[in-house]
């Protein structure tokens, strides 16, 4: 018997879209070896990146993922900040270029108040203003946890 465990799956830039990302985020509920995950550019919209913040506050077990370019907008940025206060494995969240605007960088803040475990997450091209980055500094220099944002 063989077992195979996958740590690293790229599908950067592949048209799955929602139903696709939906279809893998109900994977990542039980899965327990995948470590990073780029899903950037592959169209999950706002009903993916909801999807993904499901599975994200079960699986414990992530650590970088990357989600730019999918036009998750501020209501996927609400589902992803709920997820991010309830997970403890995730370092890395690349959000990059997504419609959060200025909601979404509240959501994106109030998370990062509470999560210690996040080092790396990536904002920049989501027009979240000067207004959005002062929240999200100030949530970082609130929570103490040393992450680095790119806004």
């Amino acid at each position: 018997v063989i077992s195979v465990f996958i740590s690293c799956c790229s599908l950067q830039e592949n048209a799955i879209g929602n139903e696709g990302v939906i279809f893998l985020a109900d994977a990542l509920k039980i899965n327990t070896s995948l470590r990073t995950l780029c899903l950037q550019g592959v169209s999950a919209g706002t009903c993916g990146a909801v999807a993904m913040a499901e599975a994200l506050m079960t699986n414990q077990t992530l650590q970088t993922f990357d989600l730019r370019g999918n036009a998750v907008g501020m209501k996927g940025a609400k589902a992803l900040a709920n997820a991010m206060k309830c997970n403890r494995s995730l370092k890395s969240l690349n959000l990059q270029e997504n419609s959060l605007g200025m909601d979404g960088a509240i959501f994106i803040a109030t998370a990062l108040k509470g999560n210690h475990q996040l080092t790396y997450i990536n904002l920049q091209g989501n027009g979240i203003g000067e207004s959005g980055a002062k929240v999200i500094s100030d949530a970082i220099r609130a929570s103490a946890s040393g992450c680095v944002v790119d806004i």
